[in-house]
C-alpha cells in the first residue's frame, strides 16, 4: 500500500516538473496537457485550479479559462483572487453581466482599485453606449492611463447621471474620490446625483466644495439644495457670501439677483440686476429685471406713485411680446392694471390668454380679483377654486388626493388647513363649528396665535400650530403622519364655498365667538373709564400693518379718516389699530380736532381673547378690512367698512360685504375718479350715522 502511494506521489511530482518545464520555455500548450492531467489526479486542488486559469488567460483562451474558473469558484467563493480571474474570463469573452457581478463584489472590497475602476467603466461604457470620442482620446494612446481614467469616468458619470442611471454613477464617483479626494469635478458631480435622489443636505456639502473652488456650473443645484433644506433666504445669504468672495463673477451676481426675486427682496433684485441692463439678449435675465424694478416700485412705498409705475409699464409691455405666454409676466401685467384701477383690462388679459392656453388653471385663478369686484359669486368660485394649487403652493402635492370637495363627511376623519391672513383664519374659522358637527375627528392647523382662542371655541376639535406664511410642515414625520391618517383635507379658504352651496349663506355661524362674561365686564367696565357715560363708541382701524403697493389702494388718508371723524361729532372714537402709529394718530387728530382715546394696555395684535371682548362692547366698528374686522364680526359687533373699487363703470358705491355678514355695511373707494371718491367718503359717514341712528345731514346720491 505504501509503494502505490509513493508511486502515485513520484507520478504527480513528474507531471508537475514537466509542466513547468514546458511553461518555463514558452510550450504552453504542452504544459496545460501536463497540468490538466494533474487535475485528473487531484481534481480539488484550487492551487492547480487557478494556475491552469491563468495559463489559459496567458494563452488569450479565456472561454476554456471560465470553465475551470467556475470549478475554482465552486470550491472557494469567496477567495478575492480566484473571483477577480473568473471576473477577468468574462470579460475578455465580452460576457460583461457576469462580469460585472463579480467585479462589484470585488470593488466592494477594494473600492480604490484602479484597475477595477478602468473595468466598471469599460462595462458601463458598453451598456449605456457611450463613446470615447466624448472625450477625445484612447487610454492606449495617453500615457497618463490614470489620468484618462479618471477623466472619463468623470464623463461617464456625467452622462449616466442624466442617463437617470445614479446607482452607476455613484460607485464610479465614489472611487474617484478615493484615489483624488482634491477632485474637485467628482464632488461637483457626487453633489449633482444626490441632489437628483432629493439628499439634499448631503448634496450641500459636495456641491459647496465644488463652488467654493470656483466650480460655478453647479451653483444652480446647489441653491436648489439649500432652498429645498432650509429656505429661498438661506440661498440669498450663500450667494451673498459668494459675491463678496468672488466679486468678478458674473454668474453668481446674476444667480443672487434672481433670488432677491425670488425671496421678495425686489429692490435688491432691482439693484443687482440692473447692474447687466445691457444685457438684452438674456430673456430670463431681462424679465427678472423688469418684473424686479416693477415690484421694488409697487412694493417698496407706502402709497403708489402713479408716475413711477407707469415709467416701467413701457418694459412691461415690451417684457409680454418677448414672453407672451409667460405665467408671471401676466399675473404682473394684471397687477399693473389692478394697481391703475383698470381691473376690466386685467380681465381682457385673462381673456386673451384663454384663447392661447385654453382650460388653464392659472388663468382662471388670475380672474378671481374681478368677479369678487362685480360681487359674481359664482364665477368668483369656479376662480377662486380653480387656483388650490397656487393658493398651496409646495403644500399641495402633499395633500391634494385627500383635498374635500364639499361630499359628506358624517364619522370621517379630517384636517382643516389654514391660509392667507390672521383675519381670513377668524373669518374661515366661523364655519368651523360646521365641520366639527360632522366629522368623527378634526384636526386643525391654525397660526400660532390663535391656537389659545379657537382651542376654548372649539373644544372638539385637535389645534396645531404652523409657522407664518406656511401651511404646515411638509418634512415634520408627525404633521405627515396626521395627514396620512386624515380621510379628508379640508382648505379653509373653500369652506365659504361649500357652506353657500350647501345651506345658502358664507359663513355657517356669524357671531361665533361669545365672549366669556368676565372679561366682558371688565371691558365694560375700562370703556365707560375712558369715554363719558351715555356717549357712542366707536372703534377706528383705517389701514392694516401692511400698506405697501396695491394694498395701499384699499385704505383711506390720514386726512381723509380726519375728516370722516370731524363729520360725526356725537360719538367718541376708539384707536383699535394693532400697529404702531402714534404719528398717524396726532395727524388725524389735530387734521379733525377730534380725540382718538388710546388702550394702550391692550395688546391688540396678540391677545385675541381681550381684544374681542373690548370689541363686544363698541357700538360699531369702521375701518378697513382687517383681522380686526373679522374678530369684530364674530363677537356680533357691526362695522361700517371699505375698500378699493376696481369697477368704475359701476356707479354704485354701496355693496354686499361678500364674505361678512349683513351686520357689515361695504362702502367702495374709487380709484381713479376724485369726484366719485369724495362721494364715496361723505357716503362713508352717513353710513356710519345710519348704522349708530344718527339724524344725518348729509344726503347722498348714489
Amino acid at each position: 500500500m505504501q509503494q502505490n502511494n509513493d508511486s502515485d506521489t513520484m507520478k504527480v511530482q513528474q507531471l508537475l516538473d514537466k509542466g513547468l518545464h514546458c511553461y518555463h520555455n514558452r510550450k504552453l500548450d504542452k504544459a496545460l496537457y501536463y497540468f490538466e492531467q494533474l487535475l485528473h489526479v487531484d481534481s480539488e486542488n484550487t492551487e492547480l485550479l487557478h494556475s491552469i486559469v491563468k495559463l489559459l488567460q496567458e494563452m488569450e483562451d479565456f472561454d476554456k479559462a471560465s470553465l475551470y474558473g467556475e470549478q475554482l469558484i465552486a470550491l472557494s467563493p469567496d477567495n478575492e483572487d480566484f473571483l477577480l480571474a473568473q471576473a477577468e474570463n468574462f470579460f475578455h469573452i465580452n460576457c460583461y453581466s457576469e462580469a460585472l457581478k463579480l467585479y462589484l463584489r470585488l470593488h466592494e472590497l477594494h473600492p480604490s482599485s484602479m484597475h477595477l475602476l478602468e473595468r466598471l467603466v469599460t462595462i458601463y461604457k458598453q451598456e449605456y453606449d457611450f463613446s470615447d470620442s466624448d472625450v477625445g482620446t484612447s487610454v492606449k494612446d495617453n500615457e497618463e492611463s490614470q489620468i484618462f481614467t479618471i477623466d472619463i469616468t468623470l464623463s461617464l458619470s456625467f452622462f449616466l447621471i442624466n442617463k437617470n442611471q445614479l446607482n452607476e454613477a455613484k460607485i464610479l464617483l465614489e472611487s474617484v474620490l478615493l484615489i483624488e479626494s482634491d477632485n474637485i469635478e467628482a464632488y461637483g458631480l457626487y453633489g449633482v446625483l444626490l441632489e437628483k435622489k432629493e439628499k439634499y443636505e448631503k448634496a450641500i456639502f459636495y456641491l459647496d466644495k465644488a463652488v467654493s473652488s470656483s466650480s460655478f456650473k453647479y451653483l444652480t443645484p446647489l441653491t436648489k439644495c439649500l432652498e429645498a433644506s432650509f429656505s429661498t433666504s438661506a440661498v440669498v445669504y450663500y450667494l451673498e457670501k459668494l459675491v463678496k468672495k468672488f466679486p468678478d463673477d458674473d454668474l453668481n451676481k446674476k444667480l443672487l439677483g434672481l433670488y432677491y426675486y425670488r425671496n421678495g427682496n425686489y429692490v435688491s433684485a432691482d439693484q443687482t440686476l440692473s447692474s447687466f441692463s445691457d444685457d438684452n439678449e438674456d430673456l430670463v435675465l431681462f424679465k427678472y429685471r423688469v418684473l424686479s424694478r416693477y415690484l421694488a416700485i409697487d412694493e417698496g412705498k407706502k402709497f403708489i406713485e402713479k408716475n413711477d409705475l407707469i415709467s416701467v409699464s413701457n418694459e412691461l409691455f415690451k417684457l409680454r411680446k418677448a414672453l407672451p405666454h409667460d405665467r408671471e409676466v401676466i399675473s404682473n401685467l394684471m397687477k399693473f392694471y389692478l394697481n391703475m384701477g383698470e381691473v376690466e383690462k386685467a380681465y381682457d388679459i385673462c381673456l386673451e390668454l384663454d384663447k392661447i392656453i385654453p382650460n388653464n388653471k392659472t388663468n382662471v385663478w388670475n380672474k378671481h380679483m374681478y368677479f369678487l369686484a362685480k360681487r359674481d359669486r359664482g364665477s368668483f368660485f369656479q376662480s377662486y377654486i380653480s387656483g388650490r394649487y397656487l393658493r398651496y403652493n409646495a403644500s399641495w402635492e402633499t395633500v391634494k388626493d385627500k383635498v374635500w370637495n364639499g361630499e359628506d363627511i358624517k364619522g370621517k376623519r379630517v384636517v382643516i388647513l389654514r391660509e392667507q391672513g390672521i383675519g381670513d383664519e377668524i373669518l374661515f374659522a366661523s364655519n368651523y363649528e360646521w365641520i366639527v358637527e360632522k366629522a368623527s375627528h378634526v384636526d386643525i392647523y391654525c397660526s400660532p396665535r390663535l391656537i389659545n382662542l379657537f382651542s376654548s371655541l372649539f373644544p372638539s376639535a385637535h389645534f396645531h400650530p404652523v409657522l407664518k406664511g406656511e401651511f404646515f410642515d411638509i418634512k415634520n414625520p408627525d404633521v405627515q403622519a396626521l395627514i396620512s391618517s386624515a380621510e379628508k383635507v379640508i382648505l379653509s379658504g373653500d369652506l365659504p364655498y361649500f357652506s353657500y352651496k350647501e345651506m345658502g349663506r358664507l359663513l355657517y355661524k356669524e357671531n361665533y365667538f361669545k365672549v366669556a362674561g368676565e372679561v366682558n365686564s371688565y371691558w365694560k367696565e375700562k370703556l365707560s373709564e375712558l369715554v363719558d357715560a351715555g356717549k357712542i363708541k366707536v372703534g377706528l382701524i383705517w389701514r392694516s400693518s401692511f400698506v405697501s403697493g396695491a394694498r395701499s389702494t384699499s385704505y383711506l388718508t390720514n386726512n381723509e379718516v380726519a375728516y370722516i371723524i370731524s363729520s360725526v361729532p356725537e360719538v367718541e372714537f376708539i384707536n383699535c389699530m394693532y400697529v404702531e402709529c402714534e404719528n398717524d394718530l396726532g395727524e388725524i387728530e389735530q387734521r379733525s380736532g377730534r380725540v382718538i382715546h388710546r388702550l394702550n394696555e391692550l395688546d391688540q395684535k396678540n391677545d385675541f381673547e381681550n381684544t374681542a371682548a373690548m370689541l363686544s362692547n363698541l357700538d360699531l366698528l369702521f375701518g378697513a378690512y382687517t383681522a380686526t374686522l373679522s374678530l369684530s364680526t364674530a363677537v356680533g359687533t357691526p362695522a361700517v367698512a371699505y375698500a378699493a373699487d376696481y369697477l368704475k363703470k359701476d356707479k354704485k358705491l354701496k355693496k354686499e360685504a361678500f364674505y361678512y355678514s349683513p351686520k357689515v355695511s361695504h362702502i367702495s373707494l374709487p380709484l381713479n375718479n376724485s369726484e366719485k371718491r369724495k362721494e364715496a367718503i361723505n357716503l362713508i359717514i352717513d353710513e356710519i350715522r345710519k348704522v349708530l341712528n344718527l339724524d344725518s345731514d348729509l344726503i347722498s346720491n348714489v
